[in-house]
């Protein structure tokens, strides 16, 4: 939650403060972190979308913070609507609109009236992203690929959640989407993991330099009732690392009007439909998959590098099926480096050492030929 008080500035001599608390607990909110602003202008109205705050500051006019991080806001656009002052006054810009389809920016001001502005600030380094069109047309049966598209950047590690919104469907129009997970790199002969999940919900991901277009699957039901047209939605929402949200954020899919069967076995959904789970293996080297009927399953890589990819499918009890499949990397790793030990060396002072085998040491002979000539040196002074 952002938190600002149109009369601190006034009454304490502040300049533009926003608070942001974490709000997981309403009975203990706790504060993240707070943005000063370089004026001391009021700020009045603001509003969130993806993960930029526009917010109206009267005497500086629109103030657009980044909030991706929430431990440190930071601002990264404003347009003075107000440009004779920016002191602490009720003149200048009092209310924001940042959500029309088109994209740009609404700002009105007390004293000069409306201002239509573009937003240049969804055009960061990390790019935006958005659905490729806003309305969808399938039919029963069918399944709706939507696309998500990153455009206008590719730096850095970014994220966007999305969420379906039933709209005027329910339970017997829709599969839960199936989500196979994300590709895998895995060291040879090491045990993998395959972990699925069915959901209304995600979140796409692109890492840095990535930039193509990521599809969510929504499969269609068909059931034996006729209906009239339905629409359901797709909604983007909390991108990541500074990607911002562009418009169009929604879609609307809708689904052809059907004239229904009176055949059960086309497909009457239960509402309490159960669903079934396989993995199957697509390509690559032959694998053995253990537990393979259930959304987590496991193999053991194979000893040499290869690519394998496999195929996660859900079965509702009227057979309709929706899949996703995900990639598996093997590497071998490299040997660990050889540790070559140096030789044994004797102590210092220049000294001697005698072999344990005297066959092939050359040293005694001479040792031998000293001990003589200083046997003999003695007799000699002794004569």
């Amino acid at each position: 939650m952002l938190v600002h008080d149109e009369l601190d500035e006034m009454n304490y001599g502040l300049n533009t403060t926003v608070r942001l608390f974490e709000m997981s607990d309403f009975r203990a909110p706790s504060l993240l972190s707070t943005w000063t602003g370089p004026t001391g202008a009021i700020d009045h109205n603001g509003f969130v979308r993806g993960n930029r705050y526009y917010m109206s500051n009267y005497t500086r006019g629109m103030t657009v913070l980044d909030i991706s991080d929430t431990s440190d806001p930071k601002e990264i656009g404003f347009f003075d609507t107000f440009p004779i002052s920016d002191n602490t006054s009720f003149n200048g810009a009092w209310g924001v609109y940042p959500y029309l389809p088109s994209g740009v920016v609404l700002i009105s001001d007390i004293s000069s009236g409306l201002y239509i502005i573009r937003d240049r600030t969804i055009q960061p380094a990390e790019g935006s992203t958005s659905f490729d069109a806003v309305n969808y047309l399938v039919e029963e049966g069918e399944t709706a690929t939507i696309l998500v598209a990153r455009n206008g950047g590719s730096e850095g590690d970014v994220s966007v959640k999305w969420e379906i919104l039933t709209g005027s469907t329910d339970s017997d129009d829709l599969l839960p989407v199936v989500d196979a997970g994300s590709d895998i790199t895995a060291n040879a002969g090491a045990t993998v993991s395959l972990l699925g999940s069915t959901a209304q919900s995600g979140s796409l991901t692109w890492g840095d330099g990535e930039s193509q277009a990521q599809s969510i699957r929504i499969p269609v039901l068909t059931d034996t009732r006729g209906e009239p047209k339905e629409s359901f939605f797709v909604r983007l929402h909390e991108p990541t690392g500074s990607l911002s949200l562009q418009s169009p954020s929604i879609a609307v899919v809708s689904i052809e009007a059907s004239s229904g069967t009176d055949e059960e076995s086309i497909g009457a959904v239960s509402k309490n439909a159960e669903l079934t789970y396989a993995w199957a293996q697509l390509s690559g080297t032959a694998v053995s998959i253990t537990q393979s009927d259930g959304l987590a399953a496991e193999f053991t890589a194979p000893d040499t590098a290869s690519e394998l990819s496999f195929r996660l499918t859900v079965t509702n009890d009227s057979g309709f099926e929706a899949y996703d499949s995900v990639a598996v990397n093997v590497v071998v790793p490299p040997p660990p480096p050889h540790v070559i030990s140096p030789p044994t060396q004797s102590g210092g002072g220049g000294g001697c050492s005698l072999s344990n085998s005297s066959s092939n040491d050359s040293s005694l002979p001479i040792l031998l030929l000293i001990a003589g000539l200083l046997m003999a040196r003695r007799r000699h002074r002794v004569g």
